[in-house]
């Protein structure tokens, strides 16, 4: 099973929006560089940048769909980035 990408929210992690398998979208949203040494960590995705993605990447009608989601959450909540749990 690979790392997976979980929102987060008050540091509670809610729905896993995408794998770090992924790595055509790991790469593009810089989260390598965000991570540690294991993968793992809190990275923060400027909801600009999750737009783009959407519109760029050829990405499965499930994972646009997921990323689709998390931007809209984040529009509620009036945050312009998503931060997310990676374990």
């Amino acid at each position: 099973m690979g790392i997976r990408a979980h929102r987060v929210s008050r540091f509670e992690y809610d729905k896993c929006s995408f794998s770090l398998s992924n790595e055509e979208l790991a790469s593009f949203l810089n989260l390598y560089e965000q991570l540690g040494e294991d993968g793992l960590g809190l990275v923060e995705v400027y909801v600009e940048d999750l737009k783009k993605a959407v519109e760029k990447l050829d990405l499965d009608p499930e994972l646009k769909e997921s990323l689709e989601d998390d931007i809209r959450f984040s529009k509620e909540r009036g945050e312009d980035y998503i931060m997310y749990y990676l374990f």
